[in-house]
């Protein structure tokens, strides 16, 4: 793939997003090469529906990203990554020259360590977004197991692996089939934090951000 192409799958795939996002409760906060930032939860907050927000947002994702066709590869499938954490978070605008809304704070980073052990095709869960969900109980929740998650140790984590039937009851729990947010700082609402990642299967391909990890610039 030659500079252009990538330029034009990413406006593409973006466009895309963008379109996905519109319809629920989230707003975007940034991308970075091929890493894509959305929170729920702040600047407006929204009581405890945050995460069944960006729970539902990262579903249509993947439902979108199915049928998604890259111009110049068109036979080549396009993977995404998506990882999820809730927690408090500080945002503001800040900068002079390009001031923007940005967020601080270890909710980020570990939304960002949730997606880079994640698999693609998949929404990696940590166990705070899990008792979020469990809470609220819209969607289905699969156990993964422990990973050692850099900088926090051994974590047990969970995927979202669809809607619940009935909206409010219990979230079903099935067994894993592999052996294998506040405004201001200090507290506040907790707010959901997603990022994802992409992969694609081929050659030649270019990914222009290494793993997407948002810590890089954080």
């Amino acid at each position: 793939s030659d500079p252009l192409q990538v330029v034009d799958f990413l406006n593409d795939l973006y466009t895309c997003f963008d379109g996905v996002i519109d319809n629920y409760d989230v707003y975007k906060v940034e991308t970075i090469g091929d890493a894509y930032m959305v929170v729920s939860g702040l600047p407006n907050r929204n009581g405890q529906r945050h995460s069944s927000e960006i729970a539902d947002m990262a579903l249509s994702l993947l439902d979108h990203i199915k049928t998604f066709k890259i111009r110049h590869k068109p036979e080549t499938r396009c993977m995404l990554r998506i990882g999820l954490h809730t927690g408090p978070c500080c945002a503001g605008v800040v900068g002079l020259a390009m001031p923007r809304y940005c967020l601080f704070g270890d909710t980020v980073n570990m939304a960002s360590r949730m997606e880079s052990n994640g698999i693609a095709l998949k929404i990696h869960i940590s166990p705070e977004t899990y008792e979020a969900l469990k809470l609220q109980g819209t969607h289905t929740l699969e156990p993964r197991g422990v990973m050692d998650i850099k900088g926090k140790g051994e974590i047990f984590t969970y995927w979202v692996t669809g809607r619940a039937e009935k909206k409010g009851a219990a979230v079903t729990v099935v067994p894993a089939r592999s052996s294998s947010s506040a405004i201001e700082m200090g507290g506040g609402d907790p707010t959901e934090e997603i990022l994802t990642s992409l992969q694609v299967e081929g050659d030649g391909v270019v990914t222009p951000c290494s793993n997407g990890d948002i810590s890089q610039v954080v």
